[in-house]
């Protein structure tokens, strides 16, 4: 094992934004783990008024309070997202948990890191073959590996 959940949020942290909770990319994704505006809205936030289409405002937040606010709403939508990455991934996709697919194994965290570049939709295109990438280029494979053998769902569980 490479650690527990402090260890997996600091690696992709590092990552993600070098650790930094004021980072916004040219993309428009915030903050150390570099969240969009949709999956803010996910976690129960409002950022700079946005909602889905027909949906309704959540928690408003400015960009301004969300990278000033260091590491304390950051942090709490960081744990809300590794648990729901964990429990989406422990449902759709159980069987595939230890197997190999395109020569990496696969594990619980390594399924969490790649869904958090690229969602759901990306990883279950990965389990299928499919080595997609995001806008910068980064394949699902490079964070399936790198975040592959860390202990997150008893950790998460108790946290």
């Amino acid at each position: 094992m490479k650690g527990d959940y402090k260890d997996f949020i600091q690696a992709l942290g590092a990552r993600e934004s070098g650790n930094k909770y004021d980072i916004e990319n040219a993309f428009g994704f915030l903050g150390r783990w570099q969240f969009g505006k949709a999956r803010l809205y996910d976690a129960g936030y409002s950022l700079n008024n946005y909602s889905p289409k027909f949906e309704p405002k959540k928690h408003l937040i400015s960009k301004k309070y969300f990278l000033d606010n260091v590491g304390n709403i950051q942090d709490k939508v960081m744990l809300w997202h590794v648990y729901d990455l964990v429990a989406q991934i422990e449902k759709k996709f159980p069987d595939s948990l230890n197997k190999t697919v395109n020569g990496i194994k696969i594990t619980l965290s390594g399924l969490v890191g790649g869904a958090h570049l690229k969602g759901m939709g990306g990883v279950k295109r990965f389990l299928k073959g499919d080595d997609n990438a995001d806008a910068m280029g980064t394949k699902i494979s490079e964070y399936i590996k790198k975040f592959s053998d860390y202990s997150l769902a008893r950790e998460i569980k108790n946290a």
